[in-house]
């Protein structure tokens, strides 16, 4: 990623201690999967919720009280991860019973199997596509160390408005998969559209109180000197992103929302489709085009992401109007 040599130890130092959650973390995603669908959803919640407050708790233990410093972060992650793995998976168990566990349906895997491939493309083109923005950040001529600060900042930020949005996802693939299971195509079309609309006016609700506060929440995120001053190029380049990145957001609760559609109705090839051609063939050459060619730098980056926003919600939009997912 063309990383400077001591981000480059320090991103070694932090990837070891989160890999070791890993397992456990990839498990309780897929056991509160199953909580989900199963309509143990307060249940789901209450775990993720203990998990959230255990991994807060450490990550204040591990980096001031012992001498792991911020390597405390990436372990108070794996370590509570962990403990999601083994509260999920102890629900799962006591649900699922001794017969259910000695079942195996060779049909049943295929059918999983060819509903979940693309999911899994989806999901890997979407990292690596991080590691093409951070390899086009450091190739920009000017304050690429800062503009990766600001895009990790600008990320954390953005994953508190992209929770509502998810859920609304899950949300929506829940209920189309048990409409469209009980012959009520109807019913699932409405579901979906009424849950769209109410994601994309709970994330403009927060969007608007976000770019309201773009700048003391720059000045708290970026790096300060001995002085307590925030540094100016990371806290310009926060407020860039916020300013700019945010006003896509309705999209991507709307683009989240019928995506949760398609994919309760097991539509997901038309998913894996639309999020290539917006990462491979608009997010990635719009970024390297805007922030390196026309020298537009980080802001240039950030529009390109909104593109990819753009794009996305066009196409997941186009494909739930036309209902050919109900198929």
């Amino acid at each position: 990623m063309n990383l400077a040599p001591p981000v480059q130890e320090e991103a070694v130092n932090l990837a070891i201690f989160y890999n070791i959650g890993l397992f456990f973390h990839l498990m309780a995603i897929l056991f509160n999967g199953i909580l989900r669908a199963t309509g143990l959803i307060s249940v789901s919640m209450k775990v993720m919720i203990a998990a959230a407050c255990l991994n807060i708790a450490l990550n204040f233990i591990f980096v001031f009280l012992t001498p792991l410093s911020y390597i405390g972060i990436a372990l108070s992650t794996s370590v509570s991860w962990f403990s999601a793995f083994i509260m999920t998976g102890g629900v799962v168990l006591r649900q699922s019973g001794d017969r259910a566990l000695r079942r195996f349906s060779k049909e049943l895997m295929l059918k999983t199997a060819n509903i979940s491939w693309p999911s899994a493309i989806v999901m890997f083109s979407w990292q690596f596509s991080s590691f093409a923005i951070f390899y086009i950040i450091a190739r920009l001529p000017l304050g690429s160390v800062e503009t990766m600060a600001a895009l990790t900042a600008g990320l954390r930020i953005e994953s508190i408005i992209f929770m509502p949005a998810f859920a609304f996802n899950m949300a929506n693939a829940v209920a189309v998969g048990n409409f469209l299971g009980e012959d009520k195509p109807a019913e699932a079309f409405n579901a979906a559209l009424i849950t769209a609309l109410l994601s994309i006016i709970t994330v403009v609700v927060i969007t608007a109180a976000v770019l309201i506060s773009a700048s003391p929440i720059a000045a708290f995120l970026a790096s300060k000197d001995a002085n307590g001053a925030a540094n100016p190029e990371v806290y310009r380049n926060i407020v860039g992103y916020l300013k700019i990145v945010m006003l896509s957001e309705p999209l991507v609760a709307a683009h989240l929302a019928f995506g949760g559609a398609l994919a309760g109705a097991g539509d997901t090839r038309s998913i894996m489709k639309y999020t290539l051609v917006s990462l491979w063939a608009v997010r990635l050459p719009a970024a390297y085009l805007l922030g390196i060619t026309f020298d537009w730098g980080a802001d240039g980056v950030w529009w390109a992401m909104n593109l990819t926003f753009v794009s996305q919600a066009a196409l997941s939009a186009a494909r739930f109007f036309s209902k050919k997912w109900m198929q």
